[in-house]
């Protein structure tokens, strides 16, 4: 099971905590998985405010502006064993005040 498993598990209580102006943060593996929670959150969205799928994502790319939606992502360096991982610089984020 996978953070959007669980994130479509609780998708009242997201859809909930966003509405309410909560902040959003994820923290992982920026190759998959945060494209996919991006995806989910967006489709969570547009689906309980019943919204089409576009403005959803619209409302996600609105949180990322306003610092809402936050990521700090890294990279596997899988060609080493020791698994070292590279920070995406970019797509670091401040700590929330609320995390979900």
């Amino acid at each position: 099971m996978y953070v959007q498993h669980r994130l479509n598990e609780r998708a009242d209580e997201i859809n909930q905590l966003l509405e309410k102006k909560g902040y959003f943060y994820v923290c992982g593996d920026a190759s998959k998985m945060a494209r996919e929670v991006n995806t989910i959150m967006g489709r969570i969205i547009s689906e309980k405010r019943g919204l089409s799928e576009a403005k959803g994502q619209e409302i996600v790319k609105q949180m990322r502006s306003s610092n809402q939606y936050q990521e700090v992502c890294f990279f596997a360096d899988e060609s080493k064993n020791d698994a070292m991982l590279t920070m995406d610089l970019g797509c670091m984020g401040l700590i929330p005040h609320l995390t979900v």
